[in-house]
């Protein structure tokens, strides 16, 4: 270990790495002055190789950074981390905050600035859709937009999954373009917006207020009678049910279309 004066350092650097921007302390301690390799460069790589992976963009997406330091750190020893600390749907900027560390030891933690943002294909509405409205492929046209990759639009093959409040398996759909009558709007889908995952959900296996059959399975019988559903219910919920002539109510699992099961083994 040896003390360089910041001038020889500086010269080295400029003539072996002439595209690099760097800042130089008044006196660098380096093992060989070959180690020393400006941080900005190198976090930004780093940095925006996370955020391609995070957001699982494409190679065509335009990534910036604001606000990143510049810290001299020596090459290919030190190690980079980064964690997603505020990105919301609102604003193409996330921030990232990083940590350099050397031998399990921290030597800088930072934050920075990325507006990240890519060409998709999307779902636009043709017509305002009302809540359990039945959707078509004839309601939306497929148009290609520039976004903000927090922000959870709905794309051509991308399978969509029923966002239950209950921890229960539900069913993926397929992309809305091969489906007609599977799906129906979650939410109000207003005439000229994107459609984000969240607007859509499965039909449900088993709709409020009607007849569904009940099954009663044990190790040495099985049996069944009809019941009315008290909750729209999908593959695997557990929902309430009605006898409708003790007017009692029980819980069963739905197991398909309009069926339920109560497995007395369990």
């Amino acid at each position: 270990m040896m003390n360089i004066p910041s001038n020889t350092v500086a010269r080295k650097i400029r003539q072996r790495y002439p595209d690099l921007e760097f800042s130089i302390p008044s006196v660098v301690t380096a093992v060989r002055w070959e180690d020393v390799i400006l941080g900005e460069s190198r976090i930004k790589s780093a940095a925006e190789e996370y955020l391609r992976d995070y957001f699982n963009l494409t190679e065509n997406a335009e990534i910036s950074f604001n606000n990143i330091p510049r810290i001299n750190i020596p090459s290919d020893r030190v190690d980079l981390s980064f964690e997603m600390s505020r990105t919301t749907e609102n604003t193409s900027f996330v921030r990232l905050d990083g940590t350099a560390t050397l031998n399990g030891e921290i030597l800088s933690v930072f934050n920075i600035l990325a507006r990240v943002s890519e060409q998709q294909l999307v779902y636009q509405a043709n017509k305002t859709i009302r809540k359990g409205q039945t959707i078509t492929p004839d309601d939306f046209s497929i148009v290609m937009i520039t976004v903000n990759p927090n922000h959870n639009y709905l794309r051509p093959s991308q399978p969509t999954l029923r966002d239950s409040s209950l921890d229960t398996p539900y069913e993926a759909i397929s992309e809305l373009g091969e489906v007609e009558g599977d799906i129906i709007a979650n939410n109000l889908i207003s005439r000229g917006s994107y459609l984000r995952a969240t607007d859509v959900v499965n039909t449900p296996f088993v709709s409020r207020n009607s007849l569904v059959t009940v099954l009663i399975r044990s190790a040495s019988m099985q049996m069944s009678y009809e019941a009315v559903s008290r909750a729209d219910g999908w593959l695997g919920d557990r929902i309430l049910l009605q006898n409708p002539d003790s007017m009692q109510n029980f819980y069963a699992v739905v197991v398909d279309k309009n069926i339920a099961m109560i497995n007395l083994e369990d």
